[in-house]
């Protein structure tokens, strides 16, 4: 097995100096308490995330595809192709081909998905208001 030679390939002494494994830390921490909070109402961090911006998006506009939801949000496509199924199995999305581009797949939320929203959002910004006052 390769060893590495931590004083000559990273500038720092122990992990806790930098900044990437301390934000990906906090990160994960954060995510956890979210998680935490959400799961009475069946949701996770992702799934909330997804629902908020899908919210946000279309409070606008009649056509919000999955492309503008990833690039909107800054999440992987397929993972949004994937957690967007999953809503939509559970009732919280709609789906349908966009009128004008066969590729594209419009998404709005439903009515249970917008009371879901509607429930969730305090929580999570009270959650986010505990978690970053610390």
């Amino acid at each position: 097995m390769a060893n590495i030679d931590w004083d000559k390939t990273s500038k720092f002494t122990k992990a806790e100096q930098s900044p990437g494994f301390s934000l990906w830390q906090q990160f994960h921490a954060w995510q956890r308490k979210i998680n935490t909070a959400l799961k009475p109402l069946g949701l996770t961090q992702l799934q909330f995330s997804l629902l908020a911006v899908i919210g946000y998006l279309t409070k606008n506009s009649e056509t919000v595809t999955q492309q503008q939801v990833a690039s909107f949000a800054n999440i992987d496509r397929m993972l949004v192709s994937q957690v967007v199924r999953r809503l939509e199995t559970d009732g919280l999305v709609v789906r349908k081909p966009h009128p004008s581009d066969k590729r594209a797949r419009v998404l709005k939320l439903s009515r249970k998905g917008a009371t879901k929203l509607k429930n969730s959002l305090p929580i999570v910004e009270a959650t986010d208001a505990e978690f970053f006052e610390h």
